[in-house]
């Protein structure tokens, strides 16, 4: 299945498992697509449902704080995302979480980032690797653009600053934690940067209401056209015969 590029209002979030009702409710809202972390527990289940539902999909890695202070952290926690998705065909854009990078040099932010990014793309392809600027990045927006591999970023609601050149793709807003059908999401525009290019996601597929097992539906359709068709025959019988 081959990529499109995002864009539109979506949401992100934590694994749930929520029901496809849920997702349903969300494109009936607008919403025409969702990130989702792939590190949480359920993700692959609302991965698919939302495919269900005809939303497009996205996936990031969410960040866990302890592991910036060694880049060494960096290729293996890459190679801990990577085949989970491959599991699912996902081919689209790969986002890092960076924030609550504090304490790092801005030097050991960049060998972490692109660390990471090399071992995405080695595995996904050249241009799948994106990052989420988070409060707590280390870096100017001259570096963001200058220094790091990645060609994909996402504006977290946060004050962070702009990408120099290619800006963003995608833009987080404030309220976080936003209430849509029932449950807290948080908002995101998305579309192409100052360059032109967007960040690519996956398309929902979405599956037609089942029949059920037995044909009931199928056959009372049936039903209907035959008695259609007989009372017309009839009407012509009458005519000829009148």
């Amino acid at each position: 299945m081959s990529t499109m590029p995002a864009h539109g209002r979506w949401v992100d979030f934590a694994g749930t498992r929520r029901l496809l009702t849920w997702y349903q409710q969300l494109r009936a809202l607008g919403i025409q697509g969702v990130c989702v972390d792939a590190m949480t527990d359920g993700w692959q289940q609302d991965y698919h449902r939302a495919g269900e539902a005809g939303l497009a999909r996205m996936v990031f890695q969410g960040y866990y704080a302890p592991l910036w202070a060694d880049v060494a952290q960096a290729r293996p926690r890459a190679e801990q995302i990577v085949p989970a998705l491959e599991a699912v065909g996902y081919q689209g854009t790969v986002w890092l979480d960076c924030e609550a990078m504090d304490g790092l040099s801005d030097q050991q932010a960049i060998d972490w980032i692109n660390a990471w990014a090399e071992t995405v793309e080695a595995a996904l392809g050249k241009g799948t690797s994106g990052i989420y600027v988070g409060a707590g990045v280390p870096l100017t927006g001259t570096q963001l653009y200058q220094d790091l591999i990645v060609t994909h970023y996402w504006r977290s609601a946060s004050q962070v600053p702009a990408v120099a050149t290619r800006g963003y793709q995608g833009v987080q807003h404030l309220p976080l934690e936003t209430d849509l059908a029932g449950y807290a999401v948080d908002l995101d525009d998305w579309g192409p940067d100052l360059l032109g290019a967007f960040a690519q996601a996956m398309p929902g597929v979405a599956v037609p209401a089942a029949v059920p097992a037995d044909g009931t539906a199928q056959v009372a359709q049936l039903a209907q056209r035959l008695a259609a068709v007989e009372a017309t025959l009839a009407r012509v019988r009458r005519a000829w015969t009148g």
